[in-house]
């Protein structure tokens, strides 16, 4: 708990600036986590080592709890120093990322019962399998366009800062 307040006060501490690039660092671990997560779920259809990929499983999910309470305790620390609109479009992405999990989970849920089925029977899976990846592409476009207006949140704190830094 002692290592949470010392996150918590070092984020209250540093510049909204700073602030955004510690949310950019997190969204970056969180694409590298989605891709351990793909990788693991080859790594079973491959092997069918169910036991190695619930293992695998655990780990990326404590991971993910660990980049979402980050970015919750930048997202506070952002509405501390008033900057309202950044932490807005933080808790969206956060919401969307919360979707695009429970989504990623599905779709390989539905290819697992793919792979499990004769050829000639997979078109009911291969729809469920299409709808699910159509609602993923939403979900992506949806985090893609708010990530671009925190682009412009973050170039704006970059430039406020530089005046600060100036004066």
């Amino acid at each position: 708990m002692a290592e949470e307040g010392t996150r918590e006060s070092v984020f209250n501490s540093a510049s909204t600036y700073d602030l955004l690039l510690a949310f950019d660092s997190q969204q970056e671990q969180r694409v590298g986590t989605y891709n351990r997560f793909e990788g693991a779920f080859f790594a079973f259809l491959e092997s069918k080592d169910f036991e190695s990929y619930k293992q695998q499983c655990a780990k990326i999910t404590q991971i993910f709890s660990i980049i979402s309470s980050d970015i919750k305790d930048i997202e506070a620390a952002l509405r501390n120093k008033g900057q309202i609109a950044a932490a807005d479009i933080i808790c969206e992405i956060q919401n969307f990322e919360k979707q695009k999990l429970h989504l990623t989970s599905k779709q390989q849920v539905i290819r697992t019962e793919k792979s499990a089925l004769p050829d000639e029977d997979t078109s009911q899976v291969d729809e469920m399998l299409r709808e699910t990846n159509k609602e993923l592409g939403g979900i992506t476009s949806g985090i893609n366009e708010k990530l671009e207006e925190l682009r412009f949140e973050t170039e704006e704190a970059r430039a406020q800062q530089s005046d600060n830094n100036s004066e």
